[in-house]
């Protein structure tokens, strides 16, 4: 039976929609100024004053997040979403419209189309 409308077709297909948060470590931070060639010089106050604040932090890990959606695309758990929303990350977790969680991996990606594929693993069938 084809829907009648927008609504139906929205009502059949959302609960294979998915939200998708992927988590990953960054490093960054360590010597700010260390990159800047000094103006004033080798007697440079600004240079000290600054170095005595942020001058030898040492690298800190940061967890960057990012959020995006995906579908189904088979009742195994095969899940299609975005590149950049899962791109090098260190967790991903897919929360279905139910509100259950699931992790996930990285089955595949590609960069240049901006796509990839997912698998939640679990014991049921989606």
């Amino acid at each position: 039976m084809v829907p009648a409308n927008f609504t139906d077709v929205a009502l059949a297909v959302s609960p294979a929609v998915v939200n998708i948060r992927a988590e990953k470590v960054v490093k960054g931070g360590g010597p700010v100024f260390r990159h800047f060639q000094s103006p004033y010089g080798e007697d440079d106050r600004f240079h000290d004053f600054f170095e005595r604040f942020f001058g030898d932090r040492p690298p800190r890990e940061f967890r960057q997040r990012s959020l995006g959606s995906g579908f189904f695309i088979d009742k195994e758990g095969y899940i299609v979403t975005n590149n950049h929303v899962i791109e090098n990350a260190d967790k991903i977790k897919v929360k279905l419209k139910n509100g259950k969680e699931y992790d996930a991996e990285i089955v595949g990606r590609d960069a240049k189309t901006d796509i990839a594929l997912i698998k939640v693993e679990s014991r049921r069938d989606f």
